[in-house]
């Protein structure tokens, strides 16, 4: 199964993810970040803060990166 990594784009640098997660491809990788960027976001919204500029910018096993999905497309994806 490949393993894919799940880096933060935040606005004072990149949040390496150094463990990744085993998925059984980009399609589960896709709905992987959308969820996570749900999640983080609507704990963030409770502390008062607005991180929807944010992004996954994700890599696979060998650091090639697959895609970037910024957490406002989280709002509008379907099917996560």
């Amino acid at each position: 199964m490949p393993r894919y990594f799940f880096h933060q784009r935040r606005p004072l640098g990149l949040l390496v993810d150094p463990e990744g997660s085993d998925l059984t491809g980009v399609d589960a990788a896709r709905a992987e970040a959308i969820e996570s960027a749900r999640e983080l976001m609507s704990e963030s919204i409770l502390d008062g803060w607005d991180i929807s500029a944010r992004s996954f910018e994700v890599a696979d096993e060998n650091d090639q990166m697959v895609f970037i999905l910024g957490f406002k497309e989280a709002y509008s994806s379907e099917g996560a």
